[in-house]
């Protein structure tokens, strides 16, 4: 599932021209970037909520490259229902399959198909059914508290 909904508030005046996820980093949209890693790791479907400039994001989004991927979208034009909202509204169009939930306007560098591959080890010997991907520790030197784990990454 691809994040895609926000107001964009603290990205004006930029996102009065265009969605934040439709920005571009380096002249490409940021969307594009979840899109190729979520294509790397071999998905097939991508559903993607949209709220600001509603119709225009589907359009938008349906122009990025994807591959063989099927894009649906879950359309919170009328009402933003924040991320766990947007979720729940979602769910019919994810199934039942483990997916990612990824940020539209977030990079990140994670082999995705790896942290599938760790998810479905935990939760067949666990029955884990959330696999969050978290920095070993904290970037940089900010004002941000890492998770941290323990020697054998559990």
């Amino acid at each position: 599932m691809l994040m895609a909904a926000g107001l964009g508030t603290r990205l004006k005046p930029f996102t009065d021209i265009l969605p934040k996820p439709m920005l571009p980093l380096m002249g490409v949209p940021m969307a594009q970037y979840a899109f190729d890693a979520m294509e790397r790791a071999g998905v097939g479907r991508v559903v993607a909520n949209v709220h600001l400039q509603g119709e225009r994001m589907k359009g938008l989004l349906a122009s990025l490259e994807r591959g063989s991927m099927e894009l649906s979208v879950s359309d919170e034009s009328a009402l933003l229902l924040g991320s766990g909202g947007g979720i729940r509204q979602a769910l019919p169009l994810l199934g039942k399959e483990p997916f990612y939930l990824m940020n539209a306007d977030t990079l990140c560098d994670i082999n995705l198909a790896a942290l599938m591959d760790r998810h479905l080890e935990l939760r067949k010997r666990h029955g884990t059914t959330l696999t969050l991907a978290v920095f070993r520790q904290a970037p940089g030197a900010g004002n941000y508290t890492e998770i941290r784990l323990d020697a054998s990454g559990e």
